[in-house]
């Protein structure tokens, strides 16, 4: 009984189920570093911009289906997901770097003083 309600209020809770990605943020010296869950989500189905001191990360997947074919079950979906930092308008562009390995969306942001405007991110 216990599990089932510890399972019934994690999924209940859950970020996924209200479009949001999980995240974990990290500290250092010089830089914030975001780690964030897009489990299933290609390379290019995730974007990364920001805009107005808002560093926000977009994944979006689309369930396609050839011409010729029909749906018997579809139990897939289209999806996106989405989270929004506020990181302050003083990052430095040269040192963004996003990466994607094992459905973990890693970003380092190296924080300076100078704000160089909006931004968009490339993922290697």
């Amino acid at each position: 009984m216990y599990l089932k309600n510890l399972n019934s209020f994690l999924t209940n809770s859950s970020y996924y189920e209200q479009g949001l990605l999980t995240s974990d943020l990290i500290e250092r010296d010089n830089q914030f570093i975001f780690i964030l869950d897009v489990p299933g989500f290609k390379k290019d189905e995730i974007s990364i911009s920001f805009k107005h001191g808002y560093m926000t990360v977009i994944a979006a997947k689309e369930v396609k289906l050839d011409k010729d074919a029909r749906f018997l079950i579809n139990e897939r979906t289209n999806s996106v997901s989405k989270r929004s930092f506020y990181v302050g308008k003083h990052y430095q562009t040269d040192d963004f770097k996003a990466k994607v390995e094992d459905g973990v969306l890693t970003i380092t942001l190296t924080k300076n003083k100078e704000d160089e405007g909006d931004k968009t991110i490339a993922i290697e």
